[in-house]
Order: structure tokens, then C-alpha cells, then sequence
């Protein structure tokens, strides 16, 4: 839900306890000011802002909501101006969620039941292509789109085409990581997975304690991630091998930056120093 350029940094959030809305949240990356705020306006009783991203001057994001069935949802892409949080146009399918929202290059990538090219000026759809509808979401890598749902899907997005399918026996439900060689994803049955990033072959398979949740960090040759009991595990990149185990209370949300891993503790950010094999 966060989303960085040179100038701006914005940030997208659940509706709010008392209001049926969510909000949008821009900030200037040099000072740290608030420039403007963003209601989705009433609307499902919990709907949220799911991804955010910005390019050549817009902001773009895409909501979800947990009320009711998917006949019931109604989620939308809409467009504001990045420097005054202007409206510019609104969007949707008639789909129950989206799972990747991506500025890149001239065109607006929307993953919903199929991933659509949108015009970023005015929102009509320029193509749309199969990609899975796994809730893991997509990651861009080397102007190449990343999925994973019955098949591992890879897009390019400098010919706008498909360059990949490969299929798997089981859909992720954490988000997605990506390095030069791999994607890792894990399921609510706690099988943590790596793929060859080329091919989409599965590289190894680990079974964790329990559901993996949030996205893996990949930080000094080890991918982290948390399972559902709090236990944090660090992994070897190459074979899955189990070289770290901590449990700690109320942890989540693991992130890397170069050798450092980030995790939320208790609800207060501890860093930790990662030193390579």
C-alpha cells in the first residue's frame, strides 16, 4: 500500500473504525510534509486501499473489501493528480478483487481475473492478457512481470506479452519475492517454495510450522519469513535449508534493505544485521 517516486511518497489505508471509507495519504519525500488526503468515500463497509503507485505525475490505486460475497464487491482502480490529489478518472471490472496494481513505462498493468494494460491518461483498457488470479499478486523484476497462481506466469513488459507459463501443484497465499535467480512464495499450509526465476521450475520445497504470512525478505543469502505462530525462520537461498528459528510475540511483516532485515515487533520496528554465508 506504499508507494515512492522522487518527490512523493504515498501511502494507502483500511477504512477508517467510524467512517466507511479508506484513505489515501500523500507526503513530499524531501520533508516529510502532508500534502493532501484521499477518502474513498462511503462505500462497503470494509473496504481498504490494497496497492498504490505512482508514475509521470499520478498517483493510481485499486481497493478491495472483505463485506459480503463477490457478486456483492466492487472494487475500483482510480486516478489522482500526484500533487494535488485531484481526481482524474475511476475504473472497474466487475471483479471481486484485484491482486497487483503496476505503473510501468507509459502503461497502468491491473491484475484482476485477467491482467489488464490500461491507458494511464484516461483508464480504457489498451489489451488484457491471462495471468492467473492467485491472491499472491504480481512483482516486477528486469521489465518482467511475476505471478503465481495455477501456473507461474512471467509477462514481458517491453513487448506487452507473455513470456512464460509453467505450472505448480499448489497457489501461494503470501505475497511475492524476487531475486535474480528466484520467486519465493509461501501457502497457508506453511510450504514455503522457490522457483527458477527463468523457467518457473520449482528449485525446493520447505514445510514451515504453519501458514507463512506476508511476503518473504530475501537478505545476505538467507529468505525470511514469519508463519503464523510468530516464528521467525531464515532459509538458505539455494536450498531451503532451515539455518535460523526464533519465535518472538506479535511479529510480522519481514522487509530487507542490502543487508539489514526489518520486522515489526509487538508493533515497533526492530532491525536486525544480517551477516552473508
Amino acid at each position: 500500500r506504499i508507494a515512492i517516486s522522487e518527490s512523493y511518497v504515498c501511502y494507502g489505508s483500511r477504512k477508517h473504525e467510524e467512517l466507511d471509507h479508506a484513505k489515501l495519504y500523500c507526503f513530499s519525500r524531501d520533508t516529510g510534509e502532508l500534502l493532501w488526503t484521499h477518502r474513498t468515500e462511503d462505500g462497503p463497509r470494509d473496504i481498504r486501499i490494497d496497492y498504490v503507485t505512482l508514475g509521470d505525475g499520478r498517483v493510481y490505486y485499486a481497493t478491495g473489501t472483505d463485506a459480503g460475497s463477490s457478486d456483492e464487491q466492487d472494487p475500483f482502480v482510480r486516478a489522482l493528480d500526484a500533487a494535488s490529489g485531484e481526481l482524474a478518472w475511476e475504473t472497474s471490472y466487475q471483479i471481486a478483487s484485484y491482486s497487483g496494481l503496476l505503473y510501468h513505462e507509459g502503461d497502468l498493468y491491473a491484475r484482476g481475473n485477467r491482467l489488464r494494460i490500461l491507458n494511464p491518461e484516461t483508464g480504457s483498457e489498451r489489451a488484457s492478457h491471462r495471468f492467473g488470479t492467485g491472491i499472491g499478486g504480481f512483482v516486477e523484476f528486469d521489465d518482467t512481470l511475476y505471478g503465481i497462481s495455477g501456473d507461474v506466469y512471467a509477462f514481458d513488459l517491453s513487448s506487452n506479452e507473455p513470456e512464460y507459463t509453467h505450472p505448480v501443484d499448489r497457489r501461494p497465499d503470501s505475497r511475492i519475492a524476487v531475486t535474480d535467480r528466484y520467486l519465493y512464495a509461501g501457502d497457508d499450509n506453511g510450504w514455503l517454495d522457490a522457483y527458477d526465476r527463468r523457467t518457473g521450475e520449482r528449485e525446493w520445497e520447505t514445510r514451515l510450522t504453519s501458514r507463512v504470512r506476508d511476503r518473504p525478505a530475501v537478505v545476505a543469502d538467507h529468505v525470511w519469513v514469519v508463519d503464523n505462530e510468530d516464528i521467525v525462520y531464515g532459509l538458505d537461498t539455494e536450498t531451503g535449508d532451515v539455518v535460523y528459528e526464533s519465535q518472538e510475540e506479535r511479529t510480522c511483516c519481514p522487509v530487507g534493505i542490502d543487508d539489514v532485515l526489518l520486522l515489526m515487533v509487538e508493533g515497533r520496528p526492530r532491525a536486525y544485521r544480517v551477516e552473508s554465508r
